[in-house]
């Protein structure tokens, strides 16, 4: 959850790239906006309207629009891309704001990790993966979930670099002395997440399915 401070001083509602994603097949995302509120989601199809059901979830939003694949939205000062990630569902998206070096990932990337598949095929979420990795590696990401330590143990049975064993303890004392290791970077999920360091789909979809069996 973030505010955006606008131009004049005061605060845009808060945002959340995650709690508000379903399961819709399209590549729309939605912004409700209220007092208390405003969600960025993914919503439904071109046929669909979303209004009444997501209204009625979140009370006190009093306002919700389509944004489209690639669509900039502007919350305050902050610009945000709308980009759509199927993989985890057919109508998952993420929210990139460049010039903040930022992103809300949801279960598309995770610290270390990705997510299932639910709806989606290994292959859109080998591509929406690589459209992320396109990003610049100072990019901080947000993430939906902390699975960071799970995620360390199944590197690590892939990945047997002196470096990545360092970075796997570092999270493993993080998370013992109770702390975050969320939000993570771009550039080191480049380095060390096992799924965005597969080379091609077929690499993806194995290791993706090894995670879904993993016991460690």
């Amino acid at each position: 959850m973030r505010s955006s401070r606008k131009s004049d001083g005061s605060s845009a509602p808060p945002i959340s790239g995650h709690a508000a994603i379903d399961t819709k097949n399209s590549s729309a995302g939605a912004i409700a906006s209220g007092p208390a509120a405003a969600v960025l989601r993914q919503g439904g199809g071109d046929q669909d309207d979303p209004q009444a059901a997501w209204l009625e979830r979140f009370p006190g939003v009093t306002k919700l629009r389509v944004a489209r694949d690639g669509e900039v939205i502007r919350l305050g000062d902050t610009a945000i891309t709308a980009q759509a990630t199927p993989g985890h569902t057919l109508g998952h998206v993420v929210f990139h704001a460049p010039g903040d070096d930022l992103a809300f990932t949801g279960d598309t990337l995770f610290a270390l990790g990705c997510g299932r598949l639910f709806e989606g095929t290994p292959e859109q979420m080998f591509e929406s993966l690589q459209r992320l990795k396109a990003w610049p590696d100072q990019t901080v990401i947000w993430c939906a979930h902390e699975y960071t330590a799970s995620n360390a143990r199944f590197t690590l049975s892939l990945d047997d670099r002196p470096e990545t064993a360092a970075h796997a303890e570092a999270i493993f004392a993080a998370r013992a002395g109770g702390e975050p290791t969320v939000p993570t970077t771009l550039g080191v999920e480049k380095r060390f997440n096992p799924f965005l360091t597969a080379t091609d789909a077929d690499q993806f979809t194995a290791r993706r399915a090894a995670k879904d069996s993993f016991q460690g």
